[in-house]
């Protein structure tokens, strides 16, 4: 059985936060301890990182990641793929003064816009965001075609890099986009994939983005016909909101399991691929693990 060393470097983390975190508190007003600065390296030779020390649903990160690439930015067609994760988030436009509280809380779940998040700056970069309903074919900068059109010409460039950060769109992301960007490099007959987070929820946000670029590599590879490297995770603000403090220790109380492994059928291309084509097999993580979810505008 391969040792199963992301869990390893997972737990590790969570550790460095519980025993160094300094006391910060959020722009809604949430506690949470934190520290900065860390990294998360991992051979996709070992298997599918999606943590064994509680159960997340991979169709989950799947679904997202189809919606992200068709580059959508509403909550109904992410429900429509069985996907509620977003639900909690809205524009912040349609909340003037943010107050943690039910009121706040129902308008944001009753809100469809989440403004230009992922999806839009991968697709549509530089383009003027007018909400969630409108058609944007052929406006902005598509990253993520400019790198299939890339790849095509020259796996080993250096330049092979797609950002999720526009500071004029900011103020209307339902969430500032936390990892800021992604980069592919190729050594050999490897491509790997590098991701830079601005903050990261340890407990919360990190199981499923270090699953979500994986995934995405995965793809590459089929696109390219490149053999799976590395994933690496490099953090600047890690956090775990206070609220979820005793659920990390039992967290990091856990034995890690053997990661499962990807397998794609009918794959085309990126821009074909839906989520069910992909399954993740010999998944058998600990039980689950309820956490709470920090919401703000």
């Amino acid at each position: 059985m391969l040792k199963n060393n992301f869990d390893s470097q997972y737990i590790s983390l969570i550790k460095s936060v519980l025993t160094d975190g300094t006391e910060r508190i959020t722009r809604s007003g949430a506690e949470t301890i934190s520290i900065h600065g860390q990294m998360i390296r991992h051979d996709m030779s070992e298997g599918f990182p999606l943590t064994t020390l509680r159960s997340i649903p991979f169709r989950l990160i799947a679904s997202e990641l189809q919606w992200t690439i068709e580059g959508k930015t509403d909550k109904k067609s992410l429900n429509e793929l069985n996907n509620h994760i977003w639900d909690k988030f809205c524009n912040p436009k349609y909340v003037k003064n943010f107050k943690p509280n039910q009121e706040t809380y129902d308008l944001m779940l009753n809100q469809n816009d989440l403004g230009p998040i992922y999806g839009f700056q991968w697709r549509h970069f530089g383009a003027k965001y007018n909400g969630c309903e409108s058609d944007y074919s052929g406006q902005g900068f598509d990253q993520i075609k400019n790198l299939v059109d890339m790849l095509n010409k020259n796996t080993y460039s250096k330049r092979l890099l797609v950002t999720n950060w526009n500071p004029d769109d900011v103020p209307e992301m339902a969430v500032p986009s936390c990892p800021c960007m992604f980069q592919l490099i190729r050594h050999n007959e490897k491509l790997n994939l590098s991701f830079f987070q601005r903050s990261v929820d340890c407990i919360i946000g990190l199981p499923f983005d270090f699953a979500f670029y994986p995934l995405l590599l995965h793809l590459f590879c089929l696109q390219t016909g490149l053999k799976e490297g590395s994933v690496v995770g490099f953090f600047n603000n890690i956090e775990i909101f206070n609220q979820n403090i005793d659920g990390a220790k039992e967290l990091i109380k856990r034995e890690p399991k053997k990661l499962g492994s990807l397998e794609t059928k009918n794959f085309k291309s990126i821009f074909d691929w839906k989520f069910q084509d992909t399954a993740l097999f010999g998944y058998e993580p600990n039980e689950a693990l309820k956490f709470e979810v920090n919401v703000s505008s």
